[in-house]
Parts: structure tokens; C-alpha cells; sequence
């Protein structure tokens, strides 16, 4: 019964996913809550719209098919976790009919999709083709055999989910650039495992442009000047920006000092060098691109597309990719030191590099 149970909410997950992707959300499936290192609780659904320049739109979705769905309980657990997390909105999607739990689902401002609504969907879904399941895309990218290489992975990749609900920042998005580096490299062809690597490249890369999407919301109307300052001061020195990266040399020498005295030299040593290491870091070719009009006005649209690409049935290669989602694995891979090779068919390709764009937008 439990099986059944689970492969039901499975099920219902998977539908309501559809929908809401119909409707021109980015959508995850099952996302872990954290605290530290303890998981508090499963999120089942995650959202994401970008209804206009200024607008940015997180919601979170409960779904409970079940005989006894509790459904005012999972409003109360809806409730908490939204306001806990900070998202706009959350959803709760229950067999239950009753009109007492939209009654009681408005006092909290929760959306409620009942047994009408999902039965009515069920139908639409039952036509949908052309996707993985969450299932199925896991036994396709986990990789069976190696113990190991399946830990690091997957643990990469809950937690690259798990950052969604932890509030956006740029600390998330050079944790996503990250796993994106880390899954493009894995992805070379020839390479055991390539193919699935490279549908998490292309999971991690959608999360790293929705990150993107969301910390740039406030540079709309701003020049191009600020915004390449805004990126490469983030890139570069993380959500505290080169003050609080300073401030945090200035504390942990300070300490160092006061409990190791002899240490004071070893510990300039090593101010001087963080400092030089992130200065040396190519942030400013990534800025240059990623405030460019036609690229930072896409991010949204090209983290669909790249979620897409990841859960194709029929997987693509960098190289037949829409041109603009080129551009980002080009950058990405620039931004590494990575050869394009493999990827878009030489380092001289046509995608352009990152380097390269330094012209001034009319």
C-alpha cells in the first residue's frame, strides 16, 4: 500500500510539474529543506516566474494524493514553510473536496487545486510525451556501480536544488557555476558517464541563470556599466560583496594574530594571496557577457530552455543548441579555462567568447 501510495504522489507530482510548466513556470521537483546540515523537511514543488522586468515570483507547491490527504494540515505546513523560507506564495494540491479547506486555506492566503482540479488535469497529462520523469531522469544521471562518483553527485545535485529555498544570492549562483564547471568537465565526450553529466550541466546551468535572473532584479533600468559592476563584484567576492570580503581578511588575520603572535607574518602571507587570487579570477569577461541586453533580458526563457534540455527524452549535445545557449556553455567553459572542444566543435567556434565582448551596446 505504501508503494502504491508513493508511486501515486509520484504521479501527481509529475502532473501538476507539467502544468505549471505549461503555464511558463520554472519548475523543480522534490527539494530538500535544510538547516545546516539536517534535512528538515521535502519541498515538492518550487516555482518560478518572471512576470515582467521589475517582477520576480517564487511559490511552493504541496501535493497530497492520497485516501486521507490531511488537508489542513499540509495548509498549516504550507503556511510555516512560505513564511519561513520568504517565497511569495505556496499551493497546496489535495484530493480533499471539501469546502471547508478552501475556507480555511484563504484565511492563510494559500491556493488550494482540489480532487476536481487534479482529475481534470490527470486527463490533459495523459497525452503529455517527451519529457523524463524525476524517476527516470535519476536513473539516468546517477551513475549505478561507482558508490562514490553516486554520493558525489547526487549530493551535489540536492543540494544545488536545496539552495532554491535558502534565498538566492550570489553565493548560490558561484555555488551553481560551480557544479556547472564541475558536470561540463565530466560531460566530455568519450568520457564514462558523459551523457548523464551533461544533463546535469544542463540542470545546474538553468539554476545558475534563474540565480542570475533573480540577484540582477533590481539593475532593469540600470546602465550597462553598473550592471557588469554589480556581476563582477558578486562573481568575484560573493553575496558580501569587496567589503564584507575585506572585513573578513581584516577578523581572521586579527585572530590569527592574537592566539598564534609568531604568525603575523604567515598570516599576511595569506591575506595577500586570497586577495591576489580573486583579483586574478576572469569575473569580468562573465559580467561583460551576462549584461549584455540580449542576454541578461534572456536568462529566464534560457534557464527553461536549458531545463528542457536536461529532461529531454532525447538528449542534445552543446553543439545543436539554440545559439544563445551556446553563448552561456561558451562562457561558462571560458570562465573555467576549459577547451570548447567537444562542445561546439572548436575553441575558435562561433559562439563568441566571453572575452570578446567588451563592445558598447547602443
Amino acid at each position: 500500500m505504501a508503494r502504491k501510495q508513493a508511486e501515486q504522489g509520484a504521479r501527481t507530482e509529475e502532473i501538476l510539474r507539467w502544468y505549471f510548466l505549461e503555464q511558463g513556470f520554472f519548475v523543480v521537483r522534490a527539494l530538500k529543506l535544510r538547516h545546516n546540515s539536517v534535512d528538515v523537511t521535502d519541498v515538492d514543488l518550487w516555482l518560478y516566474q518572471r512576470p515582467s522586468a521589475l517582477v520576480r515570483e517564487r511559490i511552493i507547491v504541496d501535493a497530497r494524493d492520497r485516501r486521507q490527504a490531511k488537508a489542513m494540515e499540509r495548509i498549516l505546513w504550507a503556511v510555516g514553510v512560505r513564511d519561513m523560507i520568504g517565497v511569495d506564495r505556496c499551493v497546496v494540491a489535495t484530493t480533499d473536496r471539501r469546502s471547508e479547506v478552501k475556507e480555511f486555506a484563504s484565511k492563510g492566503n494559500v491556493v488550494i487545486l482540489d480532487g476536481r482540479v487534479l482529475s481534470r488535469l490527470e486527463g490533459h497529462f495523459a497525452s503529455a510525451t517527451g519529457r523524463l520523469t524525476e524517476e527516470n531522469f535519476a536513473l539516468e544521471v546517477f551513475p549505478r556501480g561507482d558508490e562514490k562518483l553516486l554520493r558525489d553527485w547526487r549530493g551535489r545535485i540536492d543540494e544545488s536544488k536545496a539552495r532554491l529555498l535558502h534565498g538566492i544570492s550570489f553565493d548560490g549562483c558561484n555555488a551553481w557555476l560551480e557544479d556547472a564547471g564541475y558536470f561540463l568537465d565530466a560531460a566530455r565526450p568519450g568520457l564514462p558517464q558523459g551523457d548523464a553529466a551533461l544533463r546535469l550541466a544542463y540542470l545546474t546551468l538553468a539554476f545558475f541563470l534563474i540565480g542570475l535572473d533573480w540577484v540582477m532584479r533590481h539593475t532593469a533600468f540600470e546602465e550597462r556599466d553598473s550592471r557588469i559592476a554589480h556581476l563582477e563584484g558578486g562573481f568575484r567576492f560573493g553575496s558580501k560583496g569587496r567589503d564584507g570580503f575585506e572585513n573578513l581578511l581584516r577578523t581572521s588575520e586579527s585572530l590569527l594574530v592574537k592566539f598564534f603572535p609568531d604568525m603575523s607574518g604567515t598570516a599576511a602571507t595569506v591575506r595577500n594571496r586570497a586577495r591576489n587570487e580573486l583579483n586574478t579570477l576572469p569575473a569580468e569577461g562573465l559580467a561583460q557577457f551576462f549584461a549584455r541586453s540580449d542576454v541578461y533580458l534572456k536568462l529566464f526563457p534560457m534557464a527553461c530552455t536549458f531545463e528542457q534540455a536536461a529532461f529531454a527524452e532525447n538528449l542534445c549535445r552543446p553543439s545543436e543548441l539554440d545559439v544563445p545557449l551556446q553563448a552561456v556553455v561558451g562562457a561558462v567553459l571560458d570562465f573555467f579555462g576549459s577547451s570548447r572542444t567537444g562542445f561546439l566543435g572548436s575553441d575558435n567556434s562561433g559562439v563568441a567568447s566571453v572575452n570578446a565582448h567588451t563592445e558598447v551596446e547602443k
